[in-house]
């Protein structure tokens, strides 16, 4: 019960936050360029949909720690990255 729980937690959160970033994304950009970035946005969350079950699957099976430290890594070169500005 507490695991359905969580994970029913989880998914309302996550579809808080990705309707949130669609229209951070969307307002962030230009009228002229704004159907190209959600387009690519729109790709990118599909592929991260598609591969990631089957990648997680793959780290579950080699080792539970990899499951857990190589995305936390991955986020935290992302958020190192988003502290630098753009430079135009």
């Amino acid at each position: 019960f507490l695991l359905v729980a969580t994970m029913v937690i989880a998914g309302i959160g996550t579809g808080m936050a990705l309707t949130s970033l669609n229209s951070f994304v969307t307002g962030a950009s230009g009228k002229e360029e704004r159907g190209m970035i959600t387009s690519l946005y729109g790709s990118v969350r599909f592929l991260g949909v598609a591969a990631g079950p089957p990648t997680f699957g793959f780290l579950m099976e080699k080792s539970l720690g990899l499951t857990f430290l190589l995305p936390a890594i991955w986020t935290g070169l992302v958020g190192l990255l988003n502290l630098f500005p753009k430079r135009q």
